[in-house]
């Protein structure tokens, strides 16, 4: 294998591995084993390798269906952001290719034949090629990465029409440039052209993404703040009621106990029957917030009512690592989407289980709460879960909520599903201010 021959190889494992880091980088990846990303770099760089030896007629655009086959098999996101973005990379690099060959025949007075050639001028067109390319992959990556499911599919639709009309251009250009003696200019302005077409597709896909995202949070906060608030206040104010009741009913009965010791017998049976004392109510959280206690309350009573056991490990919550309000915000949301878990077993014989527990350790606190479940009634749609409300706009808020509130916080939120269970489990630093409060 003589010199040229095996720079031409790294050159081809170069292009495949960085098909692959896009890949990797643009998705969520649900299957990150190695071997799978190796053996999708393995076939690009075979395909590119084999046109050394045997010349196709045939363009090398079709080694994306590679790329394409790897993130359908790894990636959990929607099948239509899959495409999008593997037509887009494969635009964006023969833009660059096209272009970069075109200023090469414009600019250096070179032929097609010199630059096909084992010549200097092709090592300095394929290095500087493969620049413009990792640059490309790099700005790629980056585009609303965060926001990847963000666009309706009809939105997306839209400009995966548009990608494709201009791949189909950009390879039209590239035959006629190879096949037919054209004014260099002209190509060259029309691959400026598509190149720009390009960019300025992408990124009108990028600030329309950006301002879905953008409305989508600031809704979902609202109403996640409207429903935190008011959930808060009315957890208090039954909390407060009760510690109310519970005095006023100690109260009644010293005054009986009073009345029996002075011998006024009757007055302290008419008082006894005239006042409706309740059964008093037995409390079974005192974690040592308030808030939290009066939160437990309410939804042991709920899961009492569906006949949930509620197993919960007690745990001093002298101080919280996050604002009282988000942390009660994550536990109501985490409670609920393991009563709606529950609920949606078809075993009514058997009494199901939530465990909810609290830990620390140095200055991370922890929350898991696990709950029975059967596991193919957990729906997703890419990285997010799917309940079972009937409005489909609040579909996998509640999990969103939860994650939104541990990451603002730098705390990390994982979500286990097994055949049998649904576990959350949560880990929120300790910050100084909320140590100190």
């Amino acid at each position: 294998m003589n010199g040229w021959l095996f720079f031409e190889i790294i050159i081809n494992l170069f292009q495949a591995t960085l098909i692959t880091y896009f890949v990797r980088h643009r998705f969520h990846i649900v299957r990150p084993n190695m071997l799978f990303a190796a053996l999708c770099t393995f076939a690009i760089w075979m395909c590119l390798t084999i046109h050394l030896f045997v010349p196709f007629q045939i363009l090398d655009t079709y080694i994306f269906i590679f790329p394409l086959i790897y993130t359908f098999f790894a990636s959990d996101d929607q099948w239509y952001v899959k495409i999008f973005w593997n037509i887009a990379l494969s635009i964006a690099l023969s833009c660059v290719a096209n272009l970069m060959l075109n200023l090469y025949l414009s600019f250096a007075d070179a032929t097609m034949e010199q630059i096909l050639s084992e010549t200097s001028l092709r090592a300095l067109f394929v290095v500087s090629t493969n620049v413009g390319m990792l640059l490309t992959v790099f700005i790629l990556t980056r585009l609303g990465r965060q926001r990847i499911d963000a666009l309706s599919l009809s939105a997306l639709v839209v400009f995966l029409a548009i990608l494709v009309m201009e791949l189909v251009v950009v390879e039209l250009l590239y035959t006629l440039r190879a096949h037919f003696q054209l004014d260099d200019a002209s190509f060259t302005a029309a691959s400026f052209c598509m190149l720009g077409c390009a960019i300025l597709t992408l990124v009108l896909y990028e600030i329309m993404s950006a301002s879905v995202a953008k409305q989508k949070m600031v809704e979902a906060e609202l109403a996640t703040a409207r429903l935190s608030q008011q959930h808060y206040e009315e957890i208090k104010d039954m909390y407060t009621f009760m510690v109310a009741h519970e005095h006023d009913v100690k109260h009644q009965f010293n005054l009986i106990q009073r009345l029996i010791e002075d011998g006024h017998t009757v007055e302290s049976k008419k008082l006894l029957f005239e006042q409706q004392i309740p059964k008093a109510i037995h409390y079974e959280f005192v974690t040592g917030c308030i808030a939290v206690d009066a939160l437990l309350i309410v939804k042991k009573l709920v899961m009492d009512r569906h006949h949930i056991e509620f197993g919960f490990k007690p745990y001093p919550l002298r101080s919280l690592p996050i604002m009282e309000s988000k942390f009660c915000a994550i536990l109501s949301n985490i409670l609920d989407n393991a009563i709606e878990g529950t609920l949606r077993i078809d075993t009514p014989v058997k009494k199901h289980t939530i465990r909810l527990s609290f830990g620390r350790s140095w200055d991370v606190f922890f929350i898991a709460c696990e709950n029975d479940v059967n596991s193919k009634t957990v729906r997703k749609m890419g990285s997010r879960f799917l309940s079972s409300k009937g409005n489909a706009n609040m579909h996998g808020l509640g999990t969103q909520n939860v994650k939104t509130i541990v990451e603002q916080a730098n705390g990390k939120c994982d979500y286990i599903v097994t055949p049998l269970t649904f576990r959350v489990e949560i880990t929120l630093p300790f910050e100084k201010e909320a140590e100190n409060s």
